[in-house]
């Protein structure tokens, strides 16, 4: 288990991504979450998993202020093909896995007055 990968980004600027995790070889995604504090909601608050080159994301239409949200793979949307993040406590959600010979995160806000951003990759190499 590596230490966690996480950001804090003060005042994120809409629709740019903020590296949570740089690519990273040979390696196992075991957490993933965001959260943003606004005065003014956002919509969506994504994390997104590039994975051996292939885009995934995982998103939270209409975030709470000040709520973590959690990337759980039995939240998959089957019809848009993405990761509905969640505020279901880890203790009670199933585990979060992806894998692959080459991962990058990021977080990213659209929209909104937002003054935070954070995000929280935990991880493992192969």
């Amino acid at each position: 288990m590596q230490a966690r990968a996480t950001i804090t980004q003060v005042n994120p600027v809409s629709g740019t991504q903020y590296e949570v995790l740089p690519v990273t070889k040979n390696c196992r995604i075991i957490m993933a979450g965001s959260q943003c504090t606004w005065t003014g909601q956002p919509t969506p608050l994504q994390i997104w998993f590039i994975v051996d080159a292939v885009t995934i994301e995982g998103y939270k239409f209409n975030p709470a202020t000040a709520t973590n949200y959690y990337a759980n793979s039995s939240y998959w949307d089957e019809t848009s093909d993405r990761l509905a993040l969640d505020a279901v406590s880890l203790t009670t959600s199933s585990p979060f896995i992806l894998e692959g010979k080459s991962i990058q995160v990021l977080a990213e806000i659209t929209g909104g007055t937002v003054s935070e951003l954070k995000a929280w990759v935990r991880y493992a190499k192969w």
